[in-house]
């Protein structure tokens, strides 16, 4: 709650936004920051939202520890997402940089994702990606769920 001239005013119930590599994906898609635009909520600041439809479109995969610390340790992967991040072809983030303990929970650690003009243009870029740097493995099928992203 937030005394205001008014009386009181509601901040949030558990407000939170969506997690790991939205804010990012917001951003580069819409030209919108959702955490500048919930502080300046929480100061009662209505942030400007551009409103405009993004001309492209973002698919990606969640890298998981048991299956993918291997790839994400390995100095050719990471030099090959850094080439692909330095010429703007993909949107990689590490929710954790150091050496994982695959023992310890499993939970998502890292997003990769791939622009295109449309699904069928991500889906194929994504695909290829993840075929070369061996995300794609008998036990994490990223044909099989990719090829329900249609929006």
């Amino acid at each position: 709650m937030k005394m205001t001239a008014r009386g009181p005013k509601l901040i949030e119930i558990n407000g939170r936004m969506g997690g790991f590599y939205l804010r990012e994906w917001i951003r580069h898609l819409h030209g919108v920051d959702l955490a500048m635009c919930a502080f300046m909520i929480s100061c009662d600041i209505k942030p400007f939202v551009p409103k405009f439809q993004p001309y492209e479109r973002l698919m990606g995969v969640m890298l998981l520890p048991s299956l993918h610390s291997h790839l994400v340790n390995d100095s050719h992967f990471r030099e090959r997402i850094e080439s692909l991040q330095d010429n703007g072809e993909v949107l990689f983030h590490m929710f954790q940089e150091d050496q994982l303990n695959v023992e310890e929970d499993e939970y998502m650690y890292g997003n990769l994702g791939v622009y295109g003009a449309d699904p069928d243009v991500c889906r194929e870029k994504l695909l290829a990606l993840c075929n070369e740097l061996g995300i794609e493995c008998d036990t994490y099928k990223v044909s099989n769920f990719v090829r329900y992203f249609r929006y």
